[in-house]
């Protein structure tokens, strides 16, 4: 159904099979084939950046992140051993035995998470995401090649050679599927 933009035989021509005798109006079905090919050059970027993994800066910040927190582990590390020879000597309380172990818990837990989010970005995006990405890229391909096929729908050429009985529309005249615009006969 459309509207009709072409008619290209008329009442007494003679027409070949596969010629193309009228056309519909296909304006929208194109405007939506642009933006599917657009689709299409976003899920293959999308892709493309998943498969490059994270970018070089990124990781080098991370790796910048991991050895600011194994130095602080180490500075929190020794400050405890410091502490817990003092309190063995009776020089320091439990409560500065506490705190500074806490302190060192607390920058080991942070260098462990530094040296995860490193070794995350070194090691790129996950297979189940680039997998999703690879998906993407096929189905808005797939959905450029279902509006390139229905294209097809906004032209109708001769199924036979024959010639053309009656015309029973014109141009700008508004059709439903199934509505006859000529009539052949062969």
């Amino acid at each position: 159904s459309g509207t009709v933009r072409e008619v290209r035989a008329d009442e007494g021509d003679t027409v070949k099979k596969g010629q193309l005798l009228v056309l519909l109006k296909d304006d929208k079905v194109r405007a939506d084939i642009k933006v599917a090919e657009a689709a299409v050059r976003e899920a293959r970027e999308q892709l493309a950046r998943l498969k490059a993994g994270y970018r070089s800066e990124d990781v080098g910040a991370a790796s910048s992140l991991l050895q600011r927190a194994e130095a602080v582990y180490a500075e929190a590390e020794d400050e405890y051993e410091r502490t817990e020879r003092l309190y063995g000597k009776d020089a320091a309380t439990l409560v500065e035995l506490n705190k500074s172990k806490e302190k060192r818990d607390v920058a080991a837990r942070e260098r462990d998470e530094a040296k995860e989010r490193l070794e995350k970005l070194q090691s790129g995006e996950r297979k189940e995401d680039i997998a999703r990405g690879e998906a993407a890229v096929q189905k808005a391909q797939a959905e450029v090649h279902f509006r390139k096929t229905l294209l097809n729908d906004y032209s109708m050429t001769s199924p036979f050679d024959g010639v053309v009985a009656e015309r029973y529309r014109d141009p700008d005249e508004t059709v439903d599927e199934g509505t006859a615009i000529l009539k052949l006969i062969n």
